[in-house]
């Protein structure tokens, strides 16, 4: 009776030995399993960062270029609106100096006695 009590003894220590021991091994394999779930996770994102990162760094450069074609682009506006008063200031002075040669013309014409 006692070998056979010694017998369920030591087989329930060992079960109990090994259940805790197989339970701690399962929690570390869970463990890891997350923490290489997590690792995947961080490397699809790294890869997302990677993506933006690259977009963003061709967004600004085309920012850039488009900044410096404005610039540019007003600067020939300006030069462009300045020839256009100076040529509207010649017109309108041309347009005086007819104006005067035409007074002059009628002038000269009355004097000749041509009536205008």
């Amino acid at each position: 009776m006692q070998e056979v009590l010694l017998t369920g003894l030591s087989s329930a220590i060992a079960a109990a030995v090994s259940w805790f021991f197989t339970r701690r091994f399962n929690k570390a394999e869970a463990k890891l399993k997350e923490a290489e779930a997590k690792l995947k996770e961080l490397e699809a994102s790294d890869a997302s960062v990677a993506i933006y990162e690259k977009l963003l760094d061709n967004a600004a450069k085309r920012l850039n270029e488009q900044i410096a074609l404005n610039e540019k682009q007003s600067q020939e506006i300006n030069t462009l609106l300045k020839n256009l008063k100076e040529r509207d200031e010649k017109v309108n002075q041309l347009l005086a100096d007819i104006e005067l040669m035409t007074g002059e013309l009628r002038k000269y014409k009355q004097l000749n006695g041509k009536h205008v």
